[in-house]
């Protein structure tokens, strides 16, 4: 899977599509040609810590305002064009 559009300074753009957590966005590559699928790149916002959402098969619960935060950042983020560079990696 390759990464969002790239930019000089390595600056990378793109889409905001989904929003997983209140620190956390998955960015869809703007592409210039209508085919193909875009490519996607998840990003969680550094020196930023939001509460953490509980697993679906209730094995963990939410952290209180999880889905609060997830939702603020969603309301907010999605659709927006962004701009962004990745600090570092964890592997």
């Amino acid at each position: 899977m390759s990464a969002p559009k790239q930019q000089a300074g390595g600056w990378l753009s793109g889409i905001i599509k989904e929003v997983p957590s209140g620190d956390t966005v998955i960015i869809k590559a703007v592409l210039k040609s209508t085919t193909g699928i875009a490519p996607e790149k998840r990003v969680t916002l550094s020196s930023l810590t939001a509460p953490r959402l509980g697993r679906r098969d209730g094995s963990t619960a939410d952290e209180p305002f999880a889905w609060q935060s997830r939702e603020f950042l969603r309301r907010k983020a999605i659709g927006q064009f962004c701009v962004f560079r990745t600090d570092y990696v964890l592997e």
